[in-house]
């Protein structure tokens, strides 16, 4: 059974999707500012707790050590991942919208999937002179997951941080000329938020919230 997109859209119309460079951090200053729930799809435990390998198998993949994927692997395996997880976010959402009059969906999500369902987004665009992924303060520890192993020396660590630039593009390089807005953006019309380095979350956080009321 197929459910019509105008179905979908009308329960997901208390949604405002934040995709983009800074997402967790606008959301998180959002809630505490304007007091919206915030779902973050990096909340991926429940989700692969429901996968099966018949209707999810790249979820249900076990890979022990994600880091020493080669960098097509590695993208296409997670790009396979949110694609299977969206639909539970979905799920997850319509049952939040029942509860919650305004709700931030921030993260990873198959936005190509999803893009003529929602009623509200914003993509935040670094326009800074310089991005670090791992710099960000939910990714942190993804480096000093490496960094803290005994298992491997000293070389073999830094094998696998250089991997992990390589596969999730932590070294764009600095061009001094800002970053281009993101395929999605100008493909389906997504109002982009720009920012740099020095902007503080609240501005930004000030900045989705003139959307929101505009989009009402």
């Amino acid at each position: 059974m197929e459910i019509p997109n105008n179905i979908l859209k009308n329960k997901l119309k208390k949604v405002l999707f934040i995709w983009g460079s800074g997402k967790t951090v606008t959301a998180n200053a959002l809630d505490k500012k304007y007091g919206f729930f915030v779902y973050h799809t990096d909340n991926r435990a429940p989700h692969f707790k429901r996968a099966t390998p018949e209707f999810q198998p790249a979820m249900c993949r076990d890979v022990p050590d994600f880091w020493v994927l080669g960098k097509e692997d590695a993208l296409g395996w997670e790009k396979d991942i949110v694609r299977e997880m969206t639909p539970m976010i979905l799920c997850d959402l319509i049952e939040l919208s029942g509860k919650y009059d305004r709700i931030i969906c921030e993260g990873d999500i198959d936005i190509d999937s999803v893009i003529h369902i929602v009623s509200h987004a914003v993509m935040i665009v670094n326009q800074g002179e310089s991005y670090d992924f791992f710099h960000g303060p939910d990714q942190q520890h993804m480096l000093d997951s490496i960094q803290n192993r005994t298992d491997i020396s000293e070389e073999e660590k830094q094998a696998l941080i250089e991997n992990a630039y390589q596969i999730l593009r932590g070294d764009l390089p600095d061009n001094g000329q800002g970053y281009g807005l993101p395929r999605e953006t100008t493909q389906y019309y997504i109002t982009p938020i720009f920012r740099n380095t020095q902007t503080p979350p609240e501005k930004v956080a000030d900045m989705v919230m003139e959307y929101w009321k505009n989009s009402q």
